[in-house]
């Protein structure tokens, strides 16, 4: 087809009116040629004048670069403002998790037990020795749970978990935690897979007391993945609405 054949039948058809972008991507296509460069040039700028919706193309270009040139420094502001507040919270975090990676096994045992009563629950520690592989006891309403601490830097292997598995069933408990503050080994998730035991990692904790600090969880009817960011969008929004 026709090099100018094919503008006339765009124009014919008001694909290119449909927004600005769609405007500058004819003129790159039909107007950059050093054969039908010119002659094209002159017929689509006479041709999209004369179009019905120009005038809208126009009004809506210039309100658009006035908006941009007045906002510019305001989303970059905006931009810098979050990456700066990501930056600080990720850091924040890497030292809330060191400080608790440094404490041993009785510090471990008590924090942990105060971060639980901040989730609303009922706990009770048991004596730090002998205590029958029960570090301390959640109450969750008439649910008996019983928790072990493992203050460990290394991975927590399947055995740790098949005897918290049999204090269970012989203290006749609801469930069945481990809470620790490194990892588990692939053996003891599989171990725990569909028994009435949860394997609770201490950043996994941190994550639940802090969604439920700021309104984001079950008790809220609401999920983590509803935050948003702020993005060029919402800002614009705001603005134009402002």
């Amino acid at each position: 087809m026709d090099v100018l054949h094919r503008v006339k039948h765009l124009l014919s058809v008001g694909l290119f009116v449909k927004a600005g972008i769609s405007l500058a991507r004819c003129n790159a296509l039909f107007c950059t040629g050093t054969t039908y460069g010119p002659r094209i040039q002159a017929f689509f700028e006479c041709s999209k004048k004369n179009h019905p919706l120009y005038h809208n193309w126009q009004t809506y270009t210039a309100a658009h670069s006035e908006w941009v040139q007045q906002n510019t420094q305001a989303l970059a502001a905006e931009r810098t403002r979050q990456s700066e507040l990501r930056k600080r919270e990720t850091e924040a975090r890497k030292r809330e998790l060191a400080w608790w990676t440094s404490l041993d096994g009785q510090q471990f045992e008590r924090e942990t037990a105060d971060l639980h009563r901040e989730l609303g629950y009922e706990v009770t520690l048991t004596p730090y020795s002998a205590d029958g592989g029960i570090d301390m006891i959640v109450h969750n309403g008439a649910k008996r749970i019983i928790v072990q601490c493992k203050a460990h830097r290394t991975y927590i292997s399947a055995g740790v978990v098949r005897e918290l598995y049999g204090t269970m069933v012989h203290d006749n408990a609801y469930e069945g935690w481990v809470v620790i503050t490194s990892d588990f080994y692939s053996g003891a998730r599989t171990f725990a897979h569909g028994k009435p035991i949860k394997l609770i990692t201490i950043t996994e904790l941190l994550n639940r007391k802090q969604a439920t600090d700021t309104g984001i969880g079950p008790e809220s009817g609401k999920s983590a993945g509803a935050i948003e960011s702020v993005t060029d969008e919402h800002i614009e929004h705001n603005e134009t609405s402002g």
